[in-house]
């Protein structure tokens, strides 16, 4: 989207909301479509949705006849079908549409905009579809600004210069991106605080919610934002200053405990990632995803070879990324000497960092209390490497 907004035909770019879409897809409407465009999966589609479900509340009993189930694993799949049709009746000529599940949005000339959003308007109800103008935004070129609200004076969508949150990342200028990345480090780095408190007891939990759920937050938000390597420091800063005190118990780990740190596990490492190792993320995706980004803005219906090219360049990339933990390591060992060296090679062997990845899951006997227990090997690697560290 950020490439078609930058197209120098593109005067806007319209971001739909709509009213709690999910619930309000047309279910017969689907069926018919599906059963048509993709008849593989129609059938359990069908004996999943054909009855209506059953819904108990405060001992009455509400009948669920349209819509998706909220966490069916076919919800995802079942709007995306259902949704196709009306993207197709809702083409309109100078428009670029990009739809992600219920987000729809569309870049390209004002009048072409409008058209589009008049189609949506009309054609979606049918298809459980009901764009809400007053959560919709157009984001317009400053010098497009006054034949916008012309266009639009009469939908109640709502305009702006500045930008908007898209799909997780933002999109306009820069000032406006640099503060809503901003705004995420500080969202982040208090969350890495609050988890260093409840370390302090419950050393696994904390690290497996780092290493399980925030660090994929981030990699996200790497992925879809060329810069926000610039703000990382803080989460940084944290990281070192109170997550590895409260699960060490020791002070903030040297510049090669650091590094054996932020190894993957099966490296020997304990995957506390490094926040400027994400710098490179941005670049990894633009490459991915170029084969299918170039469909989009050239609106094409054939995927021809495209998937088969991400396959390949995903491998690629996957190879690139283990070379340079390989390079990163073979760096870092010839600075270790004794102690460290034995204990780092023994956390390196098959196996050997399997009770680290595991969740910790109590009625299992995986769930470890004490943070010298789970943090025990490491604890001697910072001593030792702190000592390496003054004497380099």
């Amino acid at each position: 989207m950020r490439d078609i907004f930058q197209n120098v035909d593109t005067e806007a770019v319209l971001l739909v909301d709509a009213t709690n879409a999910f619930n309000n897809m047309n279910r017969q409407v689907a069926f018919a479509n599906i059963s048509i465009s993709c008849p593989a999966i129609f059938p359990v589609l069908a004996n999943t949705y054909r009855q209506p479900s059953q819904l108990f509340v405060g001992g009455e009993t509400l009948l669920s006849k349209e819509g998706t189930t909220q966490g069916d694993p076919l919800a995802m799949p079942m709007y995306a079908l259902a949704t196709v049709p009306l993207l197709k009746k809702t083409q309109t000529e100078g428009t670029k549409q990009v739809w992600y599940a219920d987000d729809a949005a569309g870049g390209g000339p004002l009048p072409s905009l409008r058209q589009w959003w008049k189609n949506l308007s009309e054609l979606g109800p049918s298809f459980g579809y009901f764009p809400n103008a007053t959560k919709s935004w157009l984001i317009v070129k400053e010098e497009h600004v006054e034949t916008a609200q012309n266009l639009f004076k009469d939908t109640n969508v709502c305009l702006t210069i500045d930008g908007r949150k898209y799909l997780g990342t933002a999109l306009r200028n820069e000032k406006f991106c640099n503060d809503f990345l901003k705004d995420k480090v500080r969202l982040w780095t208090q969350e890495i605080e609050n988890l260093a408190k409840i370390a302090q007891s419950q050393p696994h939990a904390a690290y497996s919610a780092f290493t399980h759920c925030l660090i994929g937050k981030w990699t996200y938000s790497a992925k879809t934002s060329c810069n926000l390597g610039d703000f990382l420091q803080p989460l940084e800063s944290a990281i070192q200053h109170k997550l590895s005190l409260a699960l060490t118990g020791r002070a903030p780990p040297g510049k090669t405990m650091r590094d054996i740190f932020a190894l993957p596990c099966r490296n020997g490492g304990l995957g506390i990632i490094h926040p400027k190792l994400l710098r490179q993320e941005y670049a990894f995706s633009q490459r991915i995803t170029q084969p299918l980004s170039r469909l989009i803005t050239t609106q094409e219906e054939d995927l021809g070879d495209a998937l088969e090219q991400q396959a390949s360049l995903k491998a690629f990339i996957r190879k690139e990324k283990n070379d340079l933990i390989r390079t990163c390591l073979v760096q870092m060992e010839e600075n270790l000497t004794g102690d460290v060296n034995r204990i780092h090679e023994l956390a390196k062997e098959k196996g050997a960092s399997s009770w680290l990845t595991t969740m910790p899951i109590e009625e299992h006997g995986f769930h470890l209390t004490k943070s010298v227990v789970l943090i025990t090997p490491y604890v001697v690697q910072q001593e030792d490497s702190q000592r390496l560290d003054t004497m380099n």
